[in-house]
């Protein structure tokens, strides 16, 4: 398998499936077959850098921000949608790394896959004649 697709459905997960789960390895589920998923091998060390990275840029941003309104609570309300719009471009290229580099598994212990439904009966009803 490959980081993209289902292992238990088979069919590709797409990105907000992965961007949606807290980490890569808790809450990610399949939006088709809603089975439990985690990547392997885990890239906590990949997360980790990008987040440093993205705390020195706020590092940089926040301070700059918090100097350039008047008013203290819209300089706070800035830096947080500032910092809420500068961390999407991160999430997106981890995601891209995870999904090119990484192998998606089934979670040991998670929910399986629900089974398909059974198909429709079209025979129609007996008659009384």
């Amino acid at each position: 398998m490959d980081g993209k697709h289902c292992p238990a459905c088979g069919k590709d997960i797409g990105l907000l499936a992965v961007i949606r789960a807290p980490l890569p390895n808790i809450g990610m589920r399949c939006p088709h077959c809603r089975a439990a998923l985690k990547y392997e091998p885990g890239f906590y060390s990949v997360a980790a850098l990008a987040a440093l990275a993205y705390l020195g840029l706020l590092f940089v941003v926040v301070p700059k921000l918090m100097n350039y309104f008047a008013d203290p609570y819209l300089s706070i309300l800035a830096a947080v949608g500032v910092s809420a719009l500068l961390w999407q471009p991160v999430e997106i290229l981890l995601t891209l790394l995870l999904r090119h580099r990484a192998t998606l598994a089934l979670k040991q212990g998670g929910t399986p896959p629900a089974a398909p439904p059974a198909p429709a009966d079209d025979t129609p009803p007996p008659s009384d004649d």
